[in-house]
This record gives C-alpha cells, sequence and structure tokens, in this order.
C-alpha cells in the first residue's frame, strides 16, 4: 500500500514535470497528457492486481462525488456543441478535457484508499521538489538565460508550467506546504 502511494505521488509530480520542447505547445501537450495518464492507469491497475479494489471508496461521500462528477461529464459531453476531440482532450495547450480528468480521478480515488501516515510529508515534499525545480528554472529565465527556446512566452516567467498562471498557483501551492512543514519542525 505505502509503495503504491509512492509510486502515484512521486509519478505525478514526474508527469507535472515532463517537458518536451517540439511537444508542449501541441493541442493537448503530449508530453504531460502521456505521464499523467501512464502514471493514473499504472496505478489502476497496480490496485485491481493486488486486491484492494475493495477499498477504493474509502468512504461514501468520495463515492457519491465521484459518481456525480462522472455523471455530470457524460451529461456536458452529450450536450455540449464543442468538438468531441475538444471534449476529449481539452481547448488548446490545456489538457482539460474529459481524458485529463479521468485519468486525475483515478489518482484521487488511489490516494483516498491508502491509510499510510507516511505518505503526507511525501506529497509535501514532492510539492516542494517540483515548487524548487520550477522557480529555479523561472530564474534562469528572469536572468535571460533560458536554453529552451520557447514560442509565445518572450520574455514571462512561465517556470515549468508554461503559463505564467499556473506557475502562480504552483508557487502558491509550494509556499502553502513549505509553511507547514516549518511550523511542524517548529512545534516539534
Amino acid at each position: 500500500e505505502a509503495s503504491l502511494g509512492k509510486f502515484v505521488i512521486v509519478g505525478a509530480a514526474v508527469a507535472g514535470l515532463l517537458i518536451e520542447t517540439n511537444l508542449t505547445l501541441t493541442p493537448i501537450s503530449l508530453d504531460r497528457f502521456l505521464g499523467l495518464h501512464i502514471v493514473a492507469y499504472a496505478a489502476l491497475f497496480f490496485t485491481l492486481m493486488l486486491g484492494r479494489s475493495r477499498n477504493l471508496f474509502p468512504n461514501v461521500p468520495l463515492k457519491i462525488l465521484t459518481i456525480a462528477f462522472a455523471a455530470w461529464s457524460l451529461i456536458s459531453i452529450i450536450v455540449n456543441e464543442n468538438s468531441r476531440g475538444q471534449q476529449l482532450f481539452g481547448v488548446f495547450g490545456r489538457n482539460t478535457g474529459l481524458l485529463a480528468y479521468v485519468a486525475l480521478l483515478i489518482l484521487m480515488i488511489n490516494i483516498a484508499s491508502i491509510k499510510s501516515k507516511a505518505l503526507g510529508p511525501l506529497v509535501s515534499k514532492s510539492l516542494i521538489f517540483v515548487g524548487l525545480l520550477s522557480t529555479g528554472y523561472g530564474l534562469i529565465q528572469f536572468l535571460g538565460i533560458d536554453p529552451i527556446p520557447w514560442t509565445g512566452t518572450e520574455g514571462q516567467i512561465t517556470g515549468l508550467m508554461g503559463n505564467t498562471n499556473f506557475q502562480s498557483s504552483l508557487l502558491g501551492i509550494t509556499s502553502t506546504a513549505t509553511l507547514c512543514i516549518l511550523l511542524a519542525q517548529k512545534n516539534t
């Protein structure tokens, strides 16, 4: 159980860091899309192979929200007039389609079903690690020595997220995780 949790947490962090300059500006950000799906479906496979499928929904509210989310997503696809490709993959350059949400839902259910208390610090440390890498890369961009020839982001600090808004969101989450760890260490 703890090994599966570590795989999911570290795998999700690595998937978020994947960058391939020739694919990043494609309509579906193929690098992160594939990384996310590989981690999610591998986690689902191992969960089913380990016989943990009975514990996938540890509480009723999670089960209800998951079913409601799936139902709403299907209704949205049926009544929405956008192209099926956009509904499945998301708008240009973003992984906000149904396939990405299903993979994220699988990761959420796997993490929620793990009862190991040792995973909390690993989540925080993974967030901090990803945040530090992205911040370091943002500093390289700020100094004007970015080795990757991005298109359409000249003069912007996007870090590893490819978008200034996503970078600032990551830094906010990372700052919160860092503060929690620092306060926990101070109280012990």
